[in-house]
């Protein structure tokens, strides 16, 4: 728990600072080398960071609804399908 306390406090400043968001839940269980979690809050996002067998791990919930999002899945839905050959030069940036 400590360890996503401080990834949050050193990494992640910016989501108290310039988001609002605040700790709204946070959990320990002392089993298999310890598992715990802490979800941040601003009122329209929820952003559940949690620690697994010394892996850390993040997912994604909007207020209004019930499934959480892997970042992932979050992150495939905002790329977008690959382009179709011979296309791949016009999705450059």
């Amino acid at each position: 728990m400590r360890r996503i306390l401080k990834y949050l406090a050193t990494t992640n400043a910016f989501l108290y600072e310039d988001y609002g968001c605040g700790i709204s839940n946070s959990e320990y269980i002392d089993s298999f080398g310890g598992i715990g979690s802490a979800t941040l809050d601003n009122g329209e996002i929820q952003l559940k960071f949690w620690l697994e067998r010394d892996r850390l791990f993040m997912d994604i919930k909007g207020l209004s609804r019930k499934k959480w999002y892997s970042t992932e899945i979050v992150n495939e839905l905002l790329k977008g399908p690959p382009p179709r050959k011979g296309w791949e030069q016009f999705y450059k940036l």
